[in-house]
């Protein structure tokens, strides 16, 4: 099979292998979109690296406690999903209200 370069592979694809990392780790991908995702790892070393990355990160937080984060960086982490959160609930205010109108 000819190596597809990083041109081919669109940034919307990644970003969707992003999106289904968590469900790709525990196994809770369809046959057919797993199978995607790693057709998608076999052309993308960026995306693999990720996943390498992810993989890791889980593993080196998984037995970390809360105490042992320091307060600025557990402040930081705390707010950037608050603010992710807010912007989700605009977004569903948003689509209920055009899909109200």
């Amino acid at each position: 099979m000819a190596k597809t370069s990083r041109a081919q592979v669109s940034a919307k694809t990644c970003k969707q292998i992003a999106d289904l990392m968590v469900d790709y780790l525990t196994d809770r991908l369809r046959p057919n979109v797993k199978k995607e995702f790693a057709r998608h790892l076999s052309i993308c070393s960026d995306c693999v690296s990720f996943v390498n990355t992810y993989k890791k990160t889980v593993q080196n937080t998984a037995t970390l406690r809360v105490d042992d984060i320091p307060p600025k960086v557990r402040d930081n982490v705390l707010g950037f999903l608050r603010k992710k959160l807010r912007r989700v609930g605009a977004i569903v205010v948003y689509l209920i209200t055009q899909l109200a109108a």
